[in-house]
């Protein structure tokens, strides 16, 4: 790549600073009450962060020609330890590319896309490239999908506490608050998000908030206007259909007290719905594009709706056709590499969602990075007799739906051949088992026009970490 060597000098510096930083993140702060233990070091971890934030957006301001030489150089890096993965190497030799220097970006783009069923049943010791254990990992949020361990994808604790904390940072700076000038106020307010076992990427300055959409009690209400009201302009953090459920909340119970920025991730919402719900909570709604492995990939562009500017600095992302090529401005699936994640490598992950990738020739919004896209968000599909097929999303929405899902503590869907998948329920109370699970295969049988066959399955949820799924069956798949 043809750089001038004081570029190339500035840019390598930038990346081991960039490295450096989460090494230096005290262990104090991956700890829930470090918070409160240790006030002046916690003023020196928001310093560090602070000024990993400025660095992030440096690169990003970067030309075009000096972010690619600084992707490939956090890919180098990635590659490094992709090597040491049992899993990993068994794929690349599978595919005659263990020989290969795979940093080389014509050689990285002959590793054949992985997805969710590649990982079906892993354990989670397998892809690792080192010891997971609670001191150095932390556990992604859990959903149901086609993955056969959906809920067992392990980052390392620093990437969480210091470089996605900065991305967090540097994106709420991008749009005009002022993170500094919060102190060691708790700013940001998950609103309704499942998984409250994980508080996020910025835990030390978040609250999680939970009131019920059928007939909140008024200490649901009074903890949340007090959260708002400490906070004085919280960031909310919440799913499409929850940020709508707030902003009607704060107009029936006349809550005045100001939001100063809402960021939605998990599905996209319409213009017309998003203009309203804004109205409502007198704030604007940034839009994300993320993944549960990854987690934010993308950031939606100001002035282009479902339009995402790539978060080039993490994520390598690509847009490949059917036959694994690519084309600027065609659609295709949308193809992911997280440059950060060293513990669990994800290469070419294709999570289920087509769309385009576009130069930014200098978008209007001022951002540098390629813009996404987004067509259609399949997610996996699962193939049904005479070659219809079923997304996975579409069965865990409708499941979600019924007051009998909050027995279940986490689901997984693994599809098996033959047109055949297993329903895995992990319980919070095991004595509804049989209930919740004969309810659930009726219902999935009538969404499937009865061409699937169907097992539901019990598993107990510290053993399905600890060695993989141990099933108790009400049939036999």
């Amino acid at each position: 790549m043809d750089l001038p060597l004081k570029e190339r000098i500035h840019i390598r510096f930038t990346a081991l600073r960039i490295a450096l930083y989460g090494r230096l993140v005290p262990f104090l702060f991956l700890e829930e009450n470090s918070r409160a233990s240790n006030s002046a070091l916690f003023r020196r971890y928001l310093a560090l962060i602070l000024s990993l934030a400025q660095l992030i957006k440096s690169i990003r301001a970067l030309p075009p020609s000096a972010r690619k030489y600084f992707v490939m150089m956090r890919l180098r890096r990635l590659m490094r330890f992709v090597r040491k993965s049992p899993w990993w190497w068994e794929y690349l030799r599978a595919h005659n590319m263990h020989t290969l220097d795979l940093s080389v970006p014509e050689h990285f783009k002959k590793i054949p896309p992985t997805s969710p069923t590649h990982f079906a049943g892993v354990p989670r010791s397998h892809i690792a490239t080192g010891s997971i254990d609670a001191a150095h990992a932390v556990l992604r949020r859990a959903s149901g999908g086609l993955s056969g361990r959906p809920f067992q994808w392990y980052l390392d604790r620093r990437i969480i506490a210091a470089d996605m904390a900065a991305h967090y940072v540097a994106l709420l700076e991008e749009q005009g608050y002022d993170v500094k000038s919060r102190g060691e106020k708790q700013f940001v307010i998950r609103f309704n998000c499942r998984g409250g076992e994980n508080r996020g990427i910025l835990p030390h300055f978040t609250k999680d908030i939970t009131v019920t959409h059928k007939d909140p009690t008024s200490q649901d209400i009074e903890r949340l206007v007090h959260a708002l009201e400490e906070a004085s302009g919280a960031v909310i953090i919440t799913s499409p259909s929850e940020i709508v459920f707030l902003a009607q909340l704060v107009e029936d119970r006349e809550i005045r007290t100001p939001i100063a920025l809402a960021l939605v991730t998990g599905g996209a919402m319409h213009d017309n719905e998003r203009h309203e719900t804004s109205k409502r909570l007198g704030c604007p709604i940034i839009q994300f594009y993320s993944i549960q492995e990854v987690g934010i990939a993308a950031t939606e562009c100001r002035r282009r709706s479902r339009h995402y500017h790539v978060h080039e600095e993490r994520t390598f992302i690509e847009v490949l056709n059917e036959d694994g090529s690519s084309s600027p401005g065609e659609k295709g699936k949308i193809t992911i590499t997280a440059l950060d994640n060293v513990l669990m490598p994800l290469l070419r992950y294709q999570p289920g969602t087509m769309g385009r990738l576009i130069p930014s020739d200098g978008c209007d919004c001022l951002q540098q990075s390629p813009l996404l896209a987004i067509e259609e968000e399949r997610g996996p599909l699962i193939v049904l007799r005479h070659g219809e097929t079923l997304p996975v999303r579409e069965i865990t929405r409708l499941l979600a739906q019924d007051p009998y899902f909050e027995a279940v503590q986490r689901m997984q869907i693994i599809e098996r051949p033959n047109f055949h998948i297993d329903i895995v329920l992990a319980m919070n109370t095991p004595g509804m088992f049989k209930e919740v699970a004969s309810l659930m295969k009726a219902q999935v049988e009538k969404m499937s026009g009865k061409n699937l066959s169907i097992a539901m399955h019990r598993v107990d949820f510290a053993d399905y970490q600890n060695r993989g799924p141990v099933f108790t069956s009400l049939e036999k798949p």
